[in-house]
């Protein structure tokens, strides 16, 4: 008899999240460096959801839910 796996987190966060492929332009990818230079222990993806969360509540103030930095 067959055992079954156990669901890895990853798994699950995988399922739950849809991955986006994403090649920067050379003007995003300096905005990236200027902010990985004010906060070095961040990686790619937290400086990533910085500029989106910061732009989205420019652009969207009344939609971004759950955001409070």
């Amino acid at each position: 008899m067959e055992q079954a796996k156990p669901k890895s987190s990853m798994t699950d966060f995988r399922r739950q999240n849809t991955r986006i492929d994403y090649y920067p332009t050379a003007n995003a990818i300096a905005v990236i460096e200027r902010l990985r230079k004010c906060n070095p222990t961040f990686c790619t993806r937290e400086l990533l959801d910085v500029l989106i969360v910061k732009g989205g509540k420019v652009f969207f103030p009344d939609s971004v839910a759950g955001t409070n930095s």
